[in-house]
């Protein structure tokens, strides 16, 4: 990232109900980058998994490299119908417990696919995921859940920021 971006908050989420998705709408298309982050606390053990404007197709592809305890693991994963953010159950019943940082690259550019790098981690573990979502259209909403179908999995206190990255020169 050259010198002088900033990263400017465009929406934060504090979930007020267990059991919800998570949806960013409307994302305006006037910077670089985005950046997500979350401090998740989970209902149930699943995977945390997103979309990017409620494309379901198998449009999605994964590298997963993980660690914990000494061992690492490493994974493909073609054909996806989701993007994952973490390759471990998330378990956290207080936030803060894990982050998870999501860095989704030219998301406006209609020329290129979008990728996106994933980092997650909590005491026990530490996860590395690249990400492409194959369409070349701009991103307007990003939705979070669990597993595969996105099931609802996010607790009361769950906190999603998310931000634009704007150029030096932009």
């Amino acid at each position: 990232m050259p010198a002088g971006a900033t990263y400017d908050l465009i929406s934060t989420q504090t979930i007020s109900s267990a059991g919800t998705t998570v949806t960013f709408s409307s994302i305006p298309g006037t910077y670089r980058d985005l950046v997500l982050i979350i401090y998740p606390k989970a209902t149930t053990a699943a995977d945390i998994r997103f979309r990017f404007n409620g494309d379901t197709n198998a449009n999605y592809r994964a590298r997963f490299a993980s660690g914990d305890s000494g061992t690492l693991y490493s994974s493909f994963g073609s054909f996806l119908t989701s993007c994952s953010a973490t390759a471990y159950a998330a378990t956290a019943t207080t936030a803060g417990n894990s982050m998870h940082k999501i860095e989704i690259m030219s998301y406006s550019n209609t020329n290129t696919y979008k990728p996106v790098l994933c980092h997650s981690g909590d005491s026990t573990a530490r996860d590395i995921i690249a990400n492409i979502w194959k369409s070349t259209s701009a991103i307007t909403s990003i939705t979070l859940g669990g597993d595969s179908s996105l099931n609802a999995i996010f607790a009361t206190g769950s906190i999603f920021s998310l931000y634009g990255i704007a150029s030096a020169n932009a």
